[in-house]
């Protein structure tokens, strides 16, 4: 049985199945859909991506690794993110939860950040 379990969301917005049932999603899924969202309302995952100073985006890091360790879910001090070296609009986000290992991946195209859960929380 699942430990925590919530509704997904895609594009903010509820997912419906063929039924026009909200989808539900469990564990893992659901404490990197919360920190998805916890980073989307803060606005650091764009400052983060389109910032060029080493000073400024190393603060960035800090904010949202902290942001991330808030939650209780979240083992301490787990928390890397990682900027593509060859694609600089993009990172990724590592945690250790107490389910496992969570990923998303956040990204800057065309005046538009995303962020998406990596393949890697999915069963």
């Amino acid at each position: 049985m699942a430990q925590f379990t919530d509704i997904h969301i895609t594009d903010r917005d509820l997912t419906l199945d063929v039924a026009g049932i909200p989808e539900r999603i469990d564990d893992r899924y659901v404490i990197a859909q919360d920190l998805k969202h916890a980073i989307l309302d803060t606005g650091i995952l764009v400052e983060l991506i389109a910032e060029r100073s080493p000073m400024k985006w190393a603060r960035n890091m800090v904010r949202l690794a902290d942001l991330a360790e808030e939650d209780i879910r979240i083992i301490p001090g787990t928390v890397l993110i990682r900027r593509d070296k060859k694609h600089i609009g993009k990172i990724t986000i590592f945690a250790e939860t107490t389910l496992g290992r969570i990923a998303l991946a956040g990204e800057q195209q065309n005046d538009q950040t995303s962020l998406s859960i990596s393949s890697e929380v999915t069963p």
